[in-house]
């Protein structure tokens, strides 16, 4: 590699140059100038979560194939109510399934 000659290599700024009006030359403090411009960061408690209510019955995990669509709106609509997809989905079959009747011969 060629080297270049000592007139073409100079520093940026010479030492003893100035800061740019309106600037400092170096924070007082590290942490300062550094941001989006947030002046002073509140201390926010983060907000408590409801706890979820019991089961009233008891679930158990089941193996169920759904269409991609599906799956979206049953997330959809479990985002909107704020509870969970097998919530929903039980909701959905509950309303929507009839119920068993095991009738015997006399």
């Amino acid at each position: 590699m060629p080297t270049l000659p000592s007139a073409l290599i100079r520093p940026a700024a010479p030492p003893d140059a100035d800061p740019i009006e309106g600037m400092e030359a170096e924070p007082a403090d590290p942490a300062e100038g550094q941001g989006r411009g947030v002046q002073e960061a509140r201390a926010v408690a983060p907000r408590a979560r409801r706890r979820k209510p019991a089961a009233t019955e008891k679930t158990s995990k089941r193996g169920v194939y759904l269409t991609d669509a599906v799956w979206e709106r049953l997330q959809l609509e479990a985002i909107r109510k704020r509870t969970n997809v097998s919530a929903i989905a039980g909701e959905v079959l509950e309303r929507n399934l009839p119920r068993l009747r095991i009738e015997r011969d006399a």
